[in-house]
């Protein structure tokens, strides 16, 4: 902080970069800023304040002293325009962060002073600073501000005025419209009725001149938007005020309804004219109608058409598009799922997060759930499980786009990646053969089917963009979005739409794109979601059987994918069964188990003859599936027996020692139960009732009464005699007055074992 404070021109690099160093760093307790007075001079300033207002976050005494000389300095004339410019930046953060330190006489000043440069600001160019004073002769006669198509300036000066040097007060007239939206936006607090003690009559006149003043110069800078621009660089320039000009004009007609009806027309005119092939101006445009099209019964849809469909397919790599689009369908997203944009152009809108995983990751935890609906679930899952796809394919797009417009001479505004496409998934791309494929996984738009049958030739084609950078960062940001789909699914899916997705996770957990570690990750999240949904529709199981025999048969299932098989196995133990489902029958159970068991053995073969180590929990999972369906038909059970002894072999060949040992102890375990029916059925396929019931509560403290039982007929066999030398007068008294006796044991809390002793005694001795 010393190296800001120090006045010495000649070190303003080492200056500039701890600047941005600080800035970054604060707020932190390391960083010393004097908080007794304003200790900069002009020259400091922009080097200080951006510090200063970020370490401001710790406390407002930074803020108590600052503002009066942010004010001071915006309102006194002589000041530099750089120290003007960032006064009036940093009271805009300080009411956007801080608004209880803006008070209405805070706001009344700047507020005038704003007015007085959007307003009064010179229609005369600046004298050259560059040039010698002796050439200066006709500084008076300085030639005048143009508008952008060339002509002379007949209006007041805006930020779309064009000269060759700016005088002070055009250069704040630029400034303030740059910062007039945020100003306006985070200081209407200061204006509402009876705040800091000031009379109603004098609120309207206090906000209502910065608003008129406003409301004037966004028009004007619209006019200024219809001329053709004199330079092409320019056109940049304009783009760039319109965008601002509509989105000031939003903010007033939210202010003021009343000016919509005179606004409206115009935002109308600019769609139709200027908004093609403008996605920013597009989705200011649209967010005006959203706001304020119901006053005027404008219907927009033919604007969300044209913004999330063939704009969105187009611009989605230009990241300032990206994130303006991203932050639109996060303010906006009841609005569009009400009206089922989102599910209608989910595939698009998951394109910005496939070219910009890093950015959006977060946001689409919350953007992911409104493109969720009983007729896109399935698809939107298979979209998500092929994003790395969809994103080596943008990658091609991007990279074929950019191939065409470099071979026509022009420019591209798309960002691509710098690491190039592989040579053989480029020329794919362009291969007539290939393209319905590519056409599909970047198409546009929902309900094309829930994916396609030659999925699995896609990932052929892309394999060589398995370890292209974009990819595996894609790779990386699917699995927490596919839990967070899941989650939203499992809390809304019916048993219909559920018997659909049963299907869908066998199938795709053995057809996943080949990126590292992605697989994995994958599979664990679709096994969670396996069990979580079994649990939930437990008749699937039977109802699904067939599909999920055929996924269990195949050996090669339990020994290559992870994490699924072993679910799909305990969902058979668990749920096959007729207390789930009354089509389970005795013939249905004696399938499932045959077919289990030749999986069972072939997998025994599998594992011996080889160097392929199996899973202790896959085994274990197999071999309890087979017990536990075996001890609901018992002809199965010395079938089962066989079956699980010959799996608790497996130990002998497996390396570890744990994994060796959990198989033989779980193989003797099943063994030794099965070899009791009776008993096996009630422990591994226990009766419901038993599973929600407890089926013994100890109310009279049993344990308690047995010991004192005992203890009595342990004295009884060591003195027979003892029954007539116990103490005759305690009984007596016991059986004389039982009324004592009972208070005495509810007083007192004597054991059961005291009063059992008691009873019998006085009983012996009646």
């Amino acid at each position: 902080m010393k190296i800001l404070l120090v006045p010495d021109e000649s070190r303003w690099p080492a200056k500039l970069l701890a600047t941005i160093l600080l800035a970054e760093v604060a707020p932190s307790t390391q960083i010393n800023v004097p908080t007794g007075s304003v200790p900069w001079d002009n020259k400091q300033v922009p080097h200080v304040l951006t510090v200063v207002l970020n370490q401001a976050a710790i406390g407002n005494e930074l803020f108590e002293n600052i503002l009066p000389q942010l004010i001071r300095w915006i309102s006194t004339v002589g000041y530099s325009v750089l120290v003007q410019s960032r006064s009036l930046t940093a009271l805009g953060t300080i009411a956007r962060t801080h608004p209880e330190s803006i008070t209405r006489d805070h706001g009344h000043i700047v507020n005038s002073q704003m007015v007085e440069w959007l307003r009064s600001a010179s229609l005369q160019q600046a004298v050259n600073p560059y040039a010698s004073s002796i050439f200066r002769k006709d500084a008076d006669k300085q030639p005048p501000i143009t508008e952008i198509d060339g002509t002379s300036t007949s209006n007041f000066f805006t930020a779309l005025c064009i000269g060759q040097y700016y005088t002070t007060d055009q250069l704040m007239n630029i400034t303030s419209f740059s910062s007039l939206r945020a100003w306006l936006h985070h200081s209407g607090h200061i204006w509402q009725p009876g705040r800091n003690g000031s009379p109603i009559a004098e609120e309207k006149p206090l906000s209502n001149a910065l608003s008129d003043a406003s409301l004037q110069y966004s028009m004007r800078i619209i006019e200024q938007c219809e001329r053709r621009c004199k330079v092409p660089s320019d056109n940049e320039l304009q783009s760039a005020a319109l965008i601002e000009a509509v989105s000031l004009l939003d903010h007033l007609c939210s202010k003021d309804p009343a000016i919509v009806p005179r606004v409206f027309d115009t935002m109308k005119r600019i769609l139709n004219q200027r908004a093609s092939g403008q996605p920013r101006l597009m989705i200011c445009l649209l967010q005006f109608f959203i706001n304020h099209g119901d006053a005027v019964m404008y219907d927009s849809s033919q604007v969300y058409d044209t913004l999330f469909g063939s704009m969105l397919s187009s611009a989605f790599g230009n990241a300032a598009v990206s994130f303006e689009i991203g932050m639109f369908l996060r303010d906006n997203l009841p609005l569009l799922c009400d009206m089922g944009i989102t599910m209608k152009y989910f595939p698009n809108i998951l394109k910005l997060l496939a070219w910009n995983p890093r950015s959006f990751v977060v946001d689409y935890m919350d953007i992911l759930p409104a493109c969720l609906s009983p007729s896109t679930t399935l698809e939107v899952v298979h979209t998500l499980l092929d994003l790395p796809c969809v994103t080596g394919c943008l990658e091609l797009s991007m990279h074929h786009t950019k191939s065409a417009r470099t071979s026509r001479g022009s420019s591209s505004t798309s960002s691509s990646s710098p690491v190039l496409p592989p040579q053989a998934c480029q020329k794919a791309y362009q291969s007539p053969e290939y393209s319905s494929l590519f056409k599909y996984m970047l198409r546009a738009q929902a309900g094309f089917g829930d994916t396609i049958n030659k999925l699995e030739h896609v990932h052929k084609l892309l394999s060589a963009m398995c370890k292209h950078p974009r990819v595996v960062c894609c790779a990386q940001a699917v699995p927490p979005l596919l839990r967070r789909a899941f989650e939203v699914i499992l809390e809304g899916c019916d048993e219909t739409m559920a018997g659909n997705i049963v299907p869908m996770v066998l199938e795709r957990s053995a057809l996943l794109f080949n990126v590292a570690e992605y697989k994995e990750e994958i599979r664990k999240e679709l096994a969670w979601f396996w069990s979580e949904l079994l649990s939930r529709f437990p008749k699937l199981a039977v109802e699904n059987y067939t599909e999920i025999l055929e996924y269990t048969t195949l050996a090669r299932n339990l020994t290559s994918i992870q994490h699924v098989p072993v679910h799909v196995l305990w969902t058979v133990g668990e749920f096959i069964s007729s207390r789930h489902h009354p089509a389970c029958s005795a013939a249905v159970l004696a399938s499932v188990y045959e077919a289990l068991e030749t999986t069972a053995y072939e997998l025994v073969g599998i594992l011996q003859s080889s160097a392929v180590e199996g899973s202790s929990r896959l085994i274990t999972t197999l071999m309890s599936t087979l017990a536990k369906l075996s001890s609901r038909s018992q002809d199965l059970i010395p079938r089962a027996i066989l079956c699980v002894s010959k799996l608790g072999q497996l130990a002998s060949c497996q390396r570890g020692a744990g994994v060796a040992q959990a198989i033989s102890e779980r193989a003797a375990e099943l063994v030794a139960l099965l070899k009791l029916p009776n008993i096996a059925a009630l422990i591994l396929s226990p009766p419901e009732e038993m599973d929600k019931q407890r089926w013994h509560r100890d109310c009279t403290k049993l344990p308690i009464l047995l010991q004192a039982t005992h203890n009595i007929l342990k004295s009884q066999t060591q003195t027979p005699s003892s029954q007539t030398t116990i103490d005759a007068d305690n009984l007596k008294s016991k059986h004389e007055h039982p009324d004592a006796l009972r208070h005495k044991l509810e007083t007192t809390e004597m054991s059961e074992s005291i009063y059992i002793e008691s009873v019998v005694a006085t009983q012996n001795e009646t």
